[in-house]
């Protein structure tokens, strides 16, 4: 009995199901509910119940946003889509306006984008008028909603209009009633809304052209740019204020510009201009937002575009050029110090060099100073000076002549900067070898007489001043990149001088560089603490090769960023370490205790390897993938398919951050398999609305971007890669072809 009644029961499921689509296609998942906590459809609220002709009423979005996800502001600030509500009204309902909740900054150097963002509970309001002869009845505001939300580093999904409609009713009474139960929700809204400002509020935009380096090299473009000054009536800190373009033009950033602080109550910050939309340009609309202990505020500015640089009122009620008027060699903006005297900004010189000692850049220069100390100490002050003066000469020569190279540039109209030379890949990769190779030299791997850091060694004759020379040369090759505090207002200055005075400038930073070497080494009693020389040098020594190679690590990031092609940087990589190897069997061969043939052979053999990983290395400094891409086309695709050709296709977007990173990881690294394997690609590129990409997005269960699909050329299915994937993973499917 128990046998048949199981039985019945398991035939009516079957039966229910079947009837109710329970073996028909699976339901899909509303994409919403993917990023958001509910459906929009039960999102929209009202203000009003009842709403009387001649008055108006508000409808509330509230977008409840899943953790770790993001969707984008009014306008996203870069290449994302923005939220764009769109509404289907009927005839006495007109749209008014729509407020946003004031949105969060960040800027994503993976995809080279900013972003306006706001996450986790977002209200949007919106304000309809009804008309005074509308009819009584009935009444219903329709929602059409564009949007993109996306985690961050991960996936990104996309919803457009099309035909989904969200929809709200209210009723056109004599009177209007309001809607009790939604009071608090508004209020809550409106809490976020960014305010009018008050008129003790000032802002000021200045348009103009810039020299600004591009989101994946260091070469200057020269693009338009408007440049907001922001003026607060109490202390305005650059690292509590954000200001967001809501003016189409100015909105989209591919640099992560600095906010500059200018005064205590004066901030300022450069945005990118669109040129297409660039004539149409003359006010410049915004939200800025200050972050307080307890709660951040909202105001809404805008300005009048201006053609001249703002003017900032000083302390005697005088006026003079802000920082907005130009930029800087390093590519900042600096202040326009024209009617500062010469002698102040030579003091600023100085101590700009002065203060070169403590910047990152100089990490190498450090250990080989330190060094220096030491052997300072030990050898007596008439050589402590003697050598403390040749460094200082070395300093002085090469600022004499990168000043003088960058100074002609200049006057050609070449593109140049202060610390160009670093901005060549070649360069960078050479000055890296060199450090690498001071570094094992401080190990111990090898030993080259008197090197330049004269580490650990006795200092003698000529040898040990050119040594100290050359110190000096290499403290000036790395230490110019970096902008000391003061050093880009004396720099700017000097570059507006007749050369003559741009060189006495430059002398000035030279010996604030070499200012501290030189007093110790005229009073080596302050290097008292330093114990007598003994064992514990060779341990220091090598203890300093740890710091050149913070210095190595430091600028090998540089280098990363110059070369054409990010997934050769490992190649790079690998020819230094076939230099290290090159320098270990110099070391090991070239003593004077070893057997002459064998130093002969061993020398040789470190030279030959020397130059394989440097004329490596230099091959892949500018190489360029090989791998070529079509255009995504179902049509081309069928066509692939019935030649029997095997097609790999990409779907991605330039905001997608998870899409670059698989580029870089597996697809780019078997570029030899695809094409061993003749393999055809294809890019889908949904960076845009793409009704096409969109729809094959949903026929393999992808909400989103990355989708990357693998055609045999055999079977008609694909197969499908995950969300992130590697090398290997992507190759074992290659060698099945």
């Amino acid at each position: 009995m128990k046998k048949l009644l199981l039985l019945i029961i398991s035939a009516l499921t079957i039966s229910v199901s079947a009837q109710f689509g329970g073996f028909s296609k699976k339901v899909k998942k509303p994409l919403e509910l993917q990023a958001f906590d509910r459906g929009l459809q039960d999102s929209i609220f009202l203000n009003k119940t009842d709403v009387a002709p001649g008055e108006t009423i508000k409808v509330l979005v509230e977008v409840k946003i899943k953790k770790d996800w993001v969707v984008y502001w009014r306008k996203s600030g870069g290449i994302s889509s923005p939220m764009d509500f769109q509404w289907k009204l009927p005839e006495g309902i007109k749209l008014e306006k729509i407020e946003f909740p004031y949105p969060k900054y960040k800027f994503d150097k993976v995809i080279g984008s900013g972003s306006f963002y706001n996450q986790n509970d977002a209200k949007y309001i919106a304000t309809f008028s009804v008309s005074k002869d509308m009819p009584k009845g009935d009444a219903k505001i329709g929602m059409l909603l564009n949007w993109q939300a996306c985690m961050p580093g991960g996936q990104c999904i996309q919803e457009f209009s099309g035909p989904k409609l969200y929809e709200t009713s209210f009723k056109v009474s004599d009177q209007s009633s309001l809607n009790e139960e939604n009071v608090k929700l508004f209020q809550a809204g409106q809490a976020k809304l960014p305010l009018d400002a008050p008129d003790s509020w000032q802002i000021h935009a200045f348009k103009t052209k810039q020299k600004l380096k591009g989101p994946y090299d260091d070469n200057p473009v020269e693009k338009d740019v408007v440049i907001v000054t922001i003026k607060a009536p109490t202390p305005l800190s650059k690292e509590q204020a954000m200001f967001f373009p809501t003016s189409q033009t100015a909105h989209a950033q591919t640099i992560d510009h600095q906010t500059l602080q200018l005064d205590d109550n004066t901030i300022q910050r450069t945005y990118e201009l669109d040129s297409e939309t660039l004539s149409s340009f003359n006010k410049l609309a915004g939200v800025v937002t200050v972050k307080g202990q307890e709660k951040t505020l909202a105001y809404k500015l805008e300005s009048q575009v201006s053609e001249t640089p703002y003017a900032a009122t000083s302390k005697n009620n005088t006026t003079e050029k802000s920082g907005a008027s130009y930029r800087g060699l390093s590519g900042e903006n600096i202040s326009d110090n024209k009617n500062t005297s010469i002698f102040t900004n030579l003091i600023f010189a100085f101590l700009g060099g002065f203060i070169l000692n403590l910047m990152p850049c100089v990490f190498p220069v450090l250990s080989i100073k330190v060094m220096g100390f030491v052997n300072q100490a030990k050898e007596g002050k008439g050589h402590g000076i003697m050598h403390a003066g040749i460094f200082t000469l070395g300093v002085l020569i090469s600022f004499w002549i990168l000043a003088g190279v960058t100074l002609g540039l200049k006057s050609t109209n070449q593109d140049v900067t202060w610390g160009f030379q670093l901005q060549n890949p070649y360069i960078m990769y050479s000055l890296v070898a060199l450090l690498l190779a001071l570094s094992l030299n401080l190990f111990g791997v090898f030993e080259i007489g008197v090197s330049l850091t004269s580490a650990g060694q006795s200092v003698q004759g000529k040898t040990g001043l050119y040594g100290s020379f050359m110190s000096g040369v290499l403290a000036t090759v790395v230490a110019t990149p970096c902008m000391a505090p003061m050093l880009g207002a004396a720099l700017a200055f000097a570059f507006t001088q007749p050369p003559f005075i741009a060189m006495i400038f430059f002398t000035a930073i030279g010996l604030g560089l070499s200012s501290p070497y030189l007093f110790l080494a005229i009073f080596p009693k302050f290097l008292k603490f330093i114990p007598k020389p003994g064992a514990w040098m060779e341990t220091f020594k090598q203890s300093m090769g740890f710091l050149m190679l913070l210095a190595v690590i430091w600028l090998m990031e540089t280098l990363q960023s110059l070369i054409a092609e990010q997934d050769k940087f490992f190649n790079v990589l690998w020819s230094y370490t076939l230099l290290a190897t090159a320098l270990w069997i110099y070391g090991k061969y070239s003593p004077l205790y070893v057997e002459k043939s064998k130093k002969i052979k061993g020398v040789l053999a470190a030279l030959v390897l020397a130059f394989v990983a440097v004329s490596y290395g230099f091959g892949k400094l500018e190489e360029k993938t090989v791998l070529t891409w079509e255009k995504f086309d179902p049509v081309k695709l069928e066509q692939y398919q019935q030649e029997k050709i095997p097609v790999f296709i990409d779907f991605t977007a330039k905001w997608c951050a998870t899409c670059q990173v698989n580029k870089k990881l597996a697809i780019y690294p078997n570029t030899d398999l695809f094409l061993k394997k003749k393999v055809v690609l294809m890019k889908a590129d949904n960076t845009k609305h793409n009704e096409v990409i969109n729809q094959w997005l949903d026929k393999f269960n992808s909400p989103g971007v990355p989708l990357n699909l693998l055609y045999d050329g055999k079977n008609e299915t694909p197969v499908k890669f995950p969300e992130t994937f590697t090398k290997g993973m992507l190759a074992e499917q290659l060698n099945k072809l």
